[in-house]
């Protein structure tokens, strides 16, 4: 019989808009704590450990000092406690290294007959796997953060067996990258690395439709399909192909190209619609100019973010840079729509290195300053953002001239 332990699916995601406990406490380290703590719970729920043995069981060395190991632990405990995933009789705050702790652990939900239920398993050997790849470059604690959330989405049929003999949902899940990115804080680069190495290790495998475009748009603009994942159990395959049969069945205003070759347009859309804006408040812009304006946001608006929906992203990270946004915005930023190829991949970095500070630099000794560059992170990075509007006003007009004849 296989070895393994559950994890709470609240860890990677949250229900009924609630946050999940990492977008709480961004640290990659709470897998390790809650999977340490499962597996060391009896039969009566009560944990036993020490905090040594937890923190080397993690994968690290135990260091005292402000932003080191034993106080990130020991944060770690206290959100837990906070959250009632481990009760409150625990003297957090006194613990020493070598101490013999108990708590109860009530981090996995049951139902109403006393059943685990929202959880994902993670097998023993799929964690050694992960853990034990060799590549320098390479997180191994957010890879597994990653396989283990991937997991987390994918739904669970109650009996087992082949899709095509038994029915019901397939076993897969189809997060978009930006889904991915707002749940566990990955950015798109990190994440189709991570999705290779899971492919190479035999865990996944991954599908996908291809491009498509909405029937009723005019312009046909085409956008990217999700991936589907499944996990490498021999039926992967079936799966994978009566999911993207289902999702093709259920959108049928969409028409799918049935090709992975994506010329980004988008691009150039963007730049039209900002000069257009820009030929609106200088009063130049003719009636068939507005409407092929407003036409194009209408084909691309789930690609848009506003500056309201850019500040409340970035308040998430660090709401002490309130001021800071607010006299950035006003000197650089109409409050107009912006593509979220320049805007949302900016959000994602500012995610992507925020999260990142607190778990890379721990390993290096420099957490004691991770709050200050977090806001310098932020700060730094609105130096000299590229927006639509710059971009769009540094196009020649024969260019335009161009483009409009083309669309």
């Amino acid at each position: 019989m296989d070895n393994f332990t559950i994890i709470p699916n609240q860890l990677f995601y949250g229900a009924d808009e609630k946050e999940s406990l990492f977008q709480q406490h961004k640290d990659y380290k709470l897998l390790c704590v809650m999977d340490y703590l499962y597996i060391n719970t009896n039969r009566r729920g009560i944990s036993v450990f020490s905090l040594e043995n937890m923190i080397v069981e993690s994968g690290f060395v135990p260091k005292r000092g402000k932003g080191k190991s034993i106080e990130q632990f020991k944060e770690i405990l206290k959100f837990l406690q906070f959250n009632n995933v481990i009760d409150n009789t625990l003297n957090v705050d006194d613990m020493g290294l070598k101490d013999f702790m108990t708590c109860t652990y009530q981090g996995i939900q049951k139902n109403k007959d006393g059943n685990n239920i929202c959880f994902t398993m993670l097998k023993d050997e799929y964690k050694e796997k992960i853990l034990s790849y060799k590549d320098t470059k390479i997180d191994n604690l957010k890879l597994l953060f990653y396989f283990c959330y991937l997991s987390s989405r994918m739904y669970k049929r109650s009996s087992d067996g082949n899709i095509e003999c038994i029915g019901g949902h397939a076993e897969v899940c189809f997060p978009s990258y930006k889904t991915i990115s707002d749940d566990i804080a990955i950015k798109d680069d990190t994440i189709k690395q991570y999705n290779d190495i899971l492919v190479g290790l035999d865990l996944i495998k991954i599908g996908n439709i291809g491009l498509y475009y909405n029937v009723n748009d005019k312009n046909k603009i085409p956008k990217e399909s999700p991936n589907f994942y499944a996990l490498c159990n021999n039926k992967e395959n079936s799966e994978l192909e009566y999911a993207m049969q289902m999702y093709i069945d259920k959108h049928k205003d969409f028409h799918f190209i049935n090709s992975r070759e994506y010329k980004n347009n988008n691009r150039k859309v963007n730049g039209y619609i900002a000069r257009i804006n820009q030929l609106e408040k200088e009063g130049k812009a003719t009636m068939k100019q507005i409407e092929k304006k407003n036409s194009l946001i209408e084909s691309v608006q789930d690609e848009y973010v506003t500056i309201k929906q850019l500040k409340e992203e970035i308040m998430k990270l660090d709401i002490e840079a309130n001021e800071d946004i607010d006299n950035y915005l006003l000197a650089n930023v109409d409050n107009e729509m912006y593509s979220v190829e320049d805007l949302q991949k900016l959000i994602e970095d500012l995610k992507s290195e925020v999260v990142s500070n607190n778990h890379e630099k721990e390993q290096d000794g420099r957490n004691a300053t991770t709050q200050k560059e977090n806001k310098n992170v932020i700060k730094g990075k609105f130096q000299e953002p590229k927006m639509n509007g710059e971009w769009g006003n540094n196009i020649n007009e024969d260019e335009w001239d161009e483009f409009y004849n083309l669309i």
